[in-house]
């Protein structure tokens, strides 16, 4: 099957033609239930199917359903009745000509929740049209993927990109969407696996807090922004049409929350700070005592029925793993901290005390936004040695996963840039690049002192793949390209790997604790090879 998957990839493009030239996709795919997406080219019927052979000879279901000039001609279609922990291919044609086909995308549902499940899902974000092609998600979509996890700015509405066009109508967020659906390695990759999407800043404007712009006036931009990205993502809809936060469920191993970090919050404190770059005194040991008094104060990222609904889920969750997806980072980074969980530290720290007070393990944060890729083994370990406001007593260590991006300008870009411009330099000058390299090692070296990173990459277009298996081992694999891009032929190189749990040491000095341990791991490699319930992929 996995030579299936790569011919399907390698066939894209020659059959990725009109009437449905932005390609498919299968998002919110659960144990039962998929949501199929095309755009057609032009209006009418349109037929859909699925099937357990990729040549469908017989079809596990089917249907219409109508490309509509409302909806820009988008199609989704919710499909029920699947069976758990299978494979199933899908494709798209014309009612009026029912032999041109779209091309066939193809996706995997979850298990059975009550059944422990090994799998392999991807995580990245931020994909500017302007750097098109995105070269990253050739090589993502090889990866052999359950499912991809696209974490935000899925596209750049509040910058020109490549037609010179600043989003702020419908319309215009719609021609950006189909701007980043002509792109071939994005089609491919949706095609070749299932998605579950959440929106960031960028498919508005950038750092936007959504209750201060309905304050302001401008709902009708906001409710522009949200429906392009509902007709161009293949998102569940809910009793409110435009709440994006949700749960999925893969087997009785891990649990995902979707968080919408954006709709909900409120102004950040970067006006009162008047966007103080290093208000904590990270890098000058300077700092802001008003600043960080601005900072500290309650302010909304989540909002509290979102927030409500995070902890009964964490707490209520059977699942060995918690995955925690949220746009920003929640660990602290401390420079520029308005628009990340640091410049909403209150609704941080009600966060992390609920996980620490109620014992909740497992839980592992994943995102994308700092255009950087980064892993930190525990994001409480800062708070229990430096802030005792929080309370943590040690109950929960909770990974952070940071990836990406796909193709945007990388945090060494936007320091090199940004910070000569911020500070009036020349950026071409010897001496310029010379002095913003040493502030950016600083500034790395730093992070990993204080928060306790042990991987940062800042130049890269990357993702992570993580390989879950069903103990609820996490084995992180970070993968990146050198940007711009490589081109058809570049290579792509695993930067950095860990594992969650850290694998326990041998106890030297006990010869008997050793052999035990060893016989322990052993016995688990042999279950892992050989359970009958773990696809042969991940025996």
């Amino acid at each position: 099957m996995f030579l299936a998957l790569i011919a399907l990839v390698l066939s894209g493009s020659a059959i990725d033609e009109p009437p449905f030239s932005l390609g498919v996709a299968a998002g919110d795919v659960t144990a039962d239930a998929a949501v199929l997406w095309t755009r057609a080219d032009r209006p009418g019927t349109v037929r859909w199917e699925v099937s357990e052979r990729p040549d469908f000879g017989t079809l596990t279901a089917s249907g219409e359903a109508q490309a509509d000039p409302e909806n820009d001609l988008t199609v989704q279609v919710n499909v029920n009745g699947l069976a758990g922990g299978r494979e199933y291919f899908y494709r798209f044609s014309l009612a009026e000509d029912p032999q041109i086909f779209s091309r066939t995308g193809r996706f995997r549902t979850a298990p059975d929740p009550a059944m422990p499940a090994a799998f392999r899902f991807a995580v990245s974000g931020d994909s500017g049209d302007d750097r098109r092609p995105f070269d990253v998600l050739t090589f993502a979509a090889a990866e052999d993927l359950d499912f991809f996890l696209y974490l935000g700015d899925t596209i750049y509405g509040d910058e020109p990109g490549s037609e010179n066009l600043v989003a702020r109508t419908l319309e215009e967020y719609r021609r950006k969407y189909r701007s980043n659906r002509a792109d071939a390695p994005l089609r491919d990759l949706l095609a070749a696996t299932a998605v579950w999407a959440q929106w960031d800043d960028h498919e508005i404007e950038n750092d936007y807090a959504g209750l201060e712009l309905l304050a302001a006036g401008r709902a009708e931009q906001l409710e522009a922004g949200y429906r392009a990205f509902l007709e161009y993502l293949p998102v569940r809809r809910q009793e409110d049409p435009r709440r994006i936060y949700r749960s999925f469920r893969y087997g009785a191993t891990a649990e995902f929350f979707i968080l919408d970090n954006r709709q909900y919050r409120q102004a950040s404190a970067g006006g009162e700070c008047g966007g103080s770059l290093d208000p904590f005194g990270q890098l000058t040991l300077l700092g802001s005592a008003a600043c960080r008094e601005a900072l500290s104060r309650p302010r909304n990222m989540l909002g509290p029925e979102q927030m409500d609904w995070l902890k009964r889920g964490l707490a209520g969750s059977a699942a060995i793993l918690k995955f925690v997806v949220t746009s920003v980072p929640i660990q602290f980074v401390a420079i520029y901290p308005y628009d990340r969980w640091d410049g909403y530290d209150a609704e941080r720290r009600e966060l992390l005390r609920f996980i620490d007070a109620h014992r909740i393990g497992g839980v592992f944060f994943l995102t994308t936004d700092f255009h950087a890729n980064a892993y930190n083994p525990d994001v409480m370990s800062y708070f229990r040695r430096h802030r005792p406001d929080y309370g943590l007593t040690g109950n929960a260590a909770c990974p952070e996963v940071i990836a990406g991006p796909i193709a945007q300008a990388t945090l060494h870009e936007m320091l090199s840039l940004g910070g000569a411009l911020r500070l009036g330099l020349d950026p071409d000058s010897l001496w310029t690049r010379t002095w913003i390299e040493v502030l950016e090692r600083s500034l790395i070296e730093g992070l990993m002192r204080t928060s306790g990173q042990t991987f940062i990459e800042t130049d890269r277009y990357g993702y992570a793949v993580l390989d879950v298996q069903a103990d609820g081992t996490v084995h992180t694999r970070f993968r990146g390209l050198t940007p711009p891009r490589g081109g058809p032929s570049a290579s792509i190189e695993t930067m950095h790997e860990e594992t969650f749990p850290e694998p326990l040491p041998l106890p030297c000095a006990s010869p008997a604790a050793a052999m035990l341990a060893w016989g322990w791991y052993a016995a688990l490699a042999h279950r892992r090879r050989s359970d009958p319930a773990l696809p042969p992929r991940h025996r």
